[in-house]
C-alpha cells in the first residue's frame, strides 16, 4: 500500500484521506511524500511516533517504508529536512 502526504511550507495533507492501517504490516506501507520546491535541495527524513517512541528513515526519491515497530494504534508523522546548517521542520499528521 503506498499512502500519499503532500507538504507544502510546514503543512502536510493527507492525499486521498486518511488511511485506515492494519496492525503487523511489516514491509507492506509505503509513505510517498509530495514535497513542493520550497524543499528542494533538503534531505528529508520522516518520523513516525507511537507510544512515546520515534523511529526516523530517511526519504528515499520521496519515499519511506513505515517502520516495523509500528504496531496497531495511533500513529503520528512528521518531516525534516536538513541542507547544509537549514532546518526544516513539518507538523505532525496523524493517523488514527
Amino acid at each position: 500500500m503506498v499512502v500519499q502526504i503532500a507538504i507544502r511550507g510546514q503543512e502536510m495533507f493527507w492525499l486521498g484521506g486518511i488511511p485506515k492501517l492494519a496492525s503487523d504490516s511489516v514491509n507492506q506501507v509505503v509513505f510517498e511524500f509530495i514535497v513542493l520546491s520550497d524543499w528542494d535541495g533538503f534531505d528529508l527524513v520522516a518520523q513516525f511516533s507511537q507510544n512515546g517512541k520515534t523511529f526516523n528513515k530517511v526519504v528515499t526519491n520521496g519515499k519511506a517504508k513505515m517502520p516495523v515497530e509500528i504496531g496497531a494504534g495511533r500513529l503520528e508523522i512528521s518531516v525534516f529536512g536538513t541542507s547544509g546548517t537549514e532546518r526544516r521542520n513539518t507538523v505532525v499528521a496523524l493517523e488514527t
